[in-house]
Order: structure tokens, then sequence, then C-alpha cells
């Protein structure tokens, strides 16, 4: 298979680090065995290093940094209006913009939450208002639980890391860059 046959569709940006191994591929999977497992180990050796490092953080400093995160998400919002916004329920430690998702939802904006359907499928994003009936899907993650699908116009996207050409290490499944 050759750079020419891959669909450059398929997921939103090159999975991290394959940028790094060659610009023509966006996936890993059309590198030689040998590299990509190279690649999945670093990947998983820097997702067990970032959770440790996440878990130092202090009480006090994570709730600063989020507060942080939702002044400069209104920020970077107020220049254009949406009407429909996709985020996360916070896991492991990630950034919990609960209540700034509450305060988008009072505002009229519609807030989606993703529910996996196929592990190899696009996420579908579920209407989420505060209150509603929540359901654990894959990984017991909170999902909405009766979904009102909605597309949404932004979605906000969880990270373990980010590195200095601002590609995106997740939590491994792949699933936010479909």
């Amino acid at each position: 298979m050759t750079a020419e046959d891959f669909e450059f569709g398929e997921y939103a940006s090159p999975a991290c680090l394959a940028h790094e191994l060659d610009d023509a591929f966006r996936d890993v999977e059309f590198i030689d065995a040998g590299t990509r497992r190279d690649v999945m180990r670093w990947r998983k050796a820097e997702r067990q290093r970032l959770y440790r490092e996440r878990g130092l953080i202090s009480k006090q400093q994570r709730e600063r940094a989020q507060r942080q995160i939702a002044a400069a998400l209104d920020d970077l919002l107020a220049a254009e209006e949406f009407t429909s916004i996709g985020t996360y329920w916070p896991i492991r430690g990630e950034p919990d913009l609960r209540p700034w998702m509450s305060g988008l939802a009072r505002s009229g904006v519609a807030v989606a939450l993703p529910v996996v359907e196929a592990m190899d499928r696009p996420l579908k994003f579920g209407r989420w208002r505060p209150g509603d009936r929540l359901a654990r899907g894959r990984w017991g993650i909170a999902e909405p639980a009766k979904a009102e699908w909605i597309e949404p116009q932004l979605v906000i996207v969880p990270l373990l890391g980010v590195d200095a050409n601002r590609y995106r290490l997740g939590n491994g499944g792949g699933l936010f860059d479909r």
C-alpha cells in the first residue's frame, strides 16, 4: 500500500509521533512492523509517565487549572457563536469541565458527549443537559443514557499530552481522532 492509497479523511490528525516517522503517512499501520512496535511501546511508556505526573497535581492546582481552562475556552468561544459543542466526561484526572459545560447548556448551547458505538467507527455525540441521566459506556465512561444525536460545530478533546508540533497523545483508542 502506498500513501496514494490512503484516504486522508479517516482521521482528524496524524497519530501522535507518526508525523515524525513519515510525512506521507498519517497512520502507523502503513509503517513497517518494527517501527510500529517501537511507536506503540513509546506511546504506552509516555502514557504511563503522563498519568503519573497528572497524579502528582494537588487538588488546589487542579481546580485552579480547570478554572483557567474554562476561562480560556470562554475567551476563544467569544469570537464566534457556536450553537453546539461536543466535549468529554472527565476520566483519569482529566480537567473537569462539567461546571463550564453546565454554564454552556444554561446559556442555550447544545452540549454533547461522545458515545462509542464501535471501536472502528467515528464517535457519535449525544446531547447532554445538567441533570440528564447518564449510562456507563465503554470503559465505564459516562455517556447520555438516551441519546439525542447532534453534530457539534466544535469538539473539545481530552488529552494526556501534546508535543512541540501540537500533536495530541490521548488515552489510546483513537476515537476522537476518527
